[in-house]
């Protein structure tokens, strides 16, 4: 009889903290898993994540599987904390190496070093150590937890302690995330492919708060069709309807997915661009501009009828400081090209404070 080898000192502590795992998991769980509020649901997670795993801080970002766009759900770092300003702004899966095979990392300070940036781990007291875990769900976004030590770095035990606690935890976030789903269908406009104003007004003022406070820069586009009121009168509103719809589909194929398309209303659109300075929103605008007069509309019910749109651009912080100021301006610039000759694009003037007020008429 062949005697069975003893297990090493790193598969024993793997071992406890798998068991740790599975005590500590369920009994904390119930406290916030039955929630379908997204930021109540990390609130909950937080805690339970930096007090199993000894952690300094915890980041709990949510992560869209086709873009790899990201968005910070819930931490308890500082607004400032250097760490917290990258991972905002960067692409974090090509960051993290996780995959759905492979959904726990362990990252060294010389690894999250080369992977960010020494402007990332220069201020303060850089992160000794990284875990990153991935909880893949059925919806369209992941869930990616990200936890540092400041003094000493993680062990195989704690990957093996991280995965057992964000193993059960697949369900409960498929259940935050498809009332997410349900959400966004209250923030999408009913007639065409593009948010609603009423989203529009509260991710802008989101979208200016983060440009001001990271020091990026973001811009606005105001789009307003030139002719298609001729569609609605000639062929009628249901006609129309379905020339909107595509414009915004054409918008959509040209427009990053980071980048949101907004009808204001009636025949005017919005485009914010996070990141994005004005000479590169310029660039988006003449590609937009292209791509709706370039190919006639309703081919098959009129034969085919063109359409064009004039574009204004504002940009913070060059032209405004507000979210005011930015959609006034891009507003102004986007009537005095409709005034001049329309199917063009015009920027916003600087303007000193106070002297942005809406267009007249």
């Amino acid at each position: 009889m062949v005697a069975s080898r003893k297990p090493s000192k790193r598969q024993r502590s793997v071992q406890a903290a798998l068991g740790r795992s599975a005590r500590l998991a369920p009994a904390e769980l119930i406290r916030f898993s039955q929630t379908l509020d997204l930021g109540k649901f990390a609130s909950g997670l937080l805690p339970l994540l930096r007090s199993s795993l000894r952690a300094d801080f915890v980041l709990v970002m949510i992560v869209e599987r086709a873009s790899g766009y990201s968005r910070l759900c819930f931490t308890d770092l500082p607004r400032r904390d250097p760490l917290r300003k990258t991972l905002e702004t960067a692409e974090v899966l090509s960051v993290f190496p996780v995959t759905a095979g492979r959904p726990v990392a362990l990252l060294d300070a010389a690894a999250l070093g080369r992977r960010l940036g020494a402007a990332a781990t220069a201020a303060g007291r850089p992160p000794a150590g990284i875990l990153a875990g991935l909880v893949p769900t059925q919806r369209r976004a992941l869930a990616l937890t990200v936890l540092g030590r400041r003094g000493r770095p993680f062990a195989a035990a704690d990957r093996a302690l991280l995965a057992g606690l964000l193993s059960p935890l697949r369900q409960p976030f498929d259940n935050v995330l498809l009332m997410e789903a349900y959400k966004e269908l209250v923030i999408k406009d009913d007639q065409t492919e593009s948010f609603n104003r009423r989203y529009f007004e509260s991710f802008l003022e989101e979208e200016v708060g983060r440009s001001t406070r990271y020091r990026n820069p973001l811009s606005l586009i105001f789009m307003d069709m030139d002719n298609l009121k001729e569609i609605n009168t000639r062929y009628g509103h249901a006609m129309g309807s379905r020339a909107l719809k595509e414009v915004s589909r054409r918008v959509l194929t040209v427009i990053r997915r980071i980048d949101k398309l907004f009808r204001y209303g009636g025949d005017e659109f919005c485009v914010v661009l996070p990141q994005t300075a004005w000479q590169g929103a310029y660039e988006v605008a003449q590609r937009v501009r292209d791509g709706v007069s370039r190919t006639p509309f309703l081919v098959s019910d009129t034969g085919g009828r063109v359409l064009t749109a004039s574009f204004g651009i504002s940009s913070l912080p060059f032209h405004a400081t507000t979210k005011e100021e930015l959609i006034n301006l891009a507003d102004q610039a986007m009537y005095k090209m409709k005034v001049a000759g329309k199917n063009s694009i015009q920027v916003a003037d600087p303007q000193p404070q106070g002297e942005t007020g809406g267009r007249k008429g």
